[in-house]
């Protein structure tokens, strides 16, 4: 790989927004209930507080999914770097707001704020393109993955040791979130430098919000990978929404005397991102020269039909930290084998702009799934995983179809 230095800051920084979102993730449910939040009505209809805290989280997917391809279309036109650094100093402005959020309105703004720039992501993806060949490309992709399976284990750890702290309640971690990023704003203000030269920048590309998705029809492959990103991501965003509110619920406490479920959920999830960052990091690239991405898609559609549908039904922690492992593997080979194949398949000129729609199909994941979740939780707690491990064994029949694929002109 070429271009070390510039590597290491698109490292960092995916991974530092990985950190901010684990944060969120253990603390948003909590700290959406210690503000005594009570249901309100729509007509004559009461929105219970688990379907606002999705619709909380879905503030930020909702960014994300407008956003990513006109960042990833606009990074192709302007370069990568002045995108990426304007990510990150809208991310540390953002985790600043979600310190101080005393109403459901203001952490609706934090998170929505945090979207609009974590919309960059993709543009990351591409920078991790533009500088690996297509042989390494898997390799690169799985340094991005690492990224956000470190970035994974960071965050949940730092919100579960920071809530220790008297006084400060949720704030404490949030405001370590905007320090680090702001630090790796600073970073890469100075380190990082452009990866897309002139010449190979789109200079006819027509600005479009959510992205030219008609790209996806030019070829089979692409679309069935995004539906594909799209299922996985569905699956992984029910763990994600409500795991805690169903921990909470169920008053099972293994680790803290004090039973605190933001706690031990922020443990539990660290515990994912270690896994998940040992496949991404250490094994993708040998795997997927090996056996190839596509079928490292049917592992992982696999796993996540276990990891998310066999939630409700585990008895004890021996069965519920089997299940999180199969989880963490899934995890681990989804995004960097995805991200790798689309960009294998598109053109230079469009690399920004077609993860930016990849990304953006995640995020339109999470926007329907975070207030259903919600609901199916308000009609029985293990519903939303139970949902979300059925879709995935559709899933699994498009990581099979990927396969057939191969070998074939659909798929380089």
């Amino acid at each position: 790989m070429k271009n070390k230095p510039g590597l290491v800051v698109i490292f960092l920084t995916v991974f530092i927004d990985l950190i901010g979102f684990g944060i969120v993730i253990p603390i948003l449910p909590a700290l959406t209930h210690s503000l005594n939040v009570q249901p309100f009505f729509i007509g004559s209809y009461a929105v219970p507080v688990s379907v606002q805290v999705g619709f909380i989280f879905t503030s930020f997917s909702l960014m994300q999914f407008l956003l990513s391809p006109f960042w990833g279309a606009l990074s192709d036109r302007v370069g990568r770097r002045p995108i990426i650094l304007l990510g990150l100093f809208g991310s540390c402005v953002s985790y600043i707001i979600f310190a101080y959020s005393t109403t459901v309105i203001w952490l609706l703004i934090s998170r929505a704020f945090a979207g609009v720039f974590g919309a960059n992501i993709a543009v990351a993806n591409a920078y991790i393109a533009d500088i690996t060949t297509k042989e390494n490309r898997a390799k690169g992709m799985g340094l991005i993955g690492a990224a956000f399976g470190l970035g994974f284990i960071l965050g949940p750890f730092i919100a579960a040791m920071l809530m220790g702290y008297e006084g400060w309640g949720f704030k404490l971690p949030s405001l370590a979130a905007a320090a680090i990023c702001g630090v790796n704003f600073l970073v890469a203000l100075f380190i990082l430098v452009e990866s897309l030269p002139p010449e190979k920048r789109n200079k006819t590309m027509r600005y479009q919000l959510i992205g030219d998705w008609t790209l996806l029809g030019s070829r089979p492959i692409l679309g069935t990978l995004v539906a594909l990103f799209f299922l996985s991501c569905l699956a992984f965003s029910v763990f994600e929404v409500m795991f805690t509110l169903f921990y909470m619920q169920s008053g099972n406490y293994y680790f803290t005397a004090s039973k605190n479920a933001a706690r031990e959920c922020g443990f539990l999830l660290a515990y994912i991102g270690f896994l998940s960052a040992l496949v991404q990091g250490g094994l993708i690239g040998r795997l997927a020269k090996k056996y190839g991405s596509a079928r490292l898609l049917i592992v992982s559609s696999v796993g996540f039909v276990i990891g998310v549908g066999f939630i409700p039904v585990t008895t004890g922690i021996g069965s519920l930290m089997l299940v999180l492992s199969v989880m963490a593997l899934a995890l681990g080979l989804n995004r960097p084998s995805v991200f790798n194949l689309l960009s294998l398949n598109t053109s230079s000129e469009q690399q920004g702009e077609v993860l930016g729609i990849a990304q953006s199909a995640g995020s339109l994941a999470r926007i329907v799934c975070y207030p259903l979740a919600g609901f199916l939780f308000t009609i029985t707690p293990g519903l939303p995983f139970w949902v979300g491990g059925a879709l995935m064994v559709i899933g699994l029949m498009l990581s099979v179809l990927l396969l057939k694929f191969q070998g074939t002109k659909a798929m380089v």
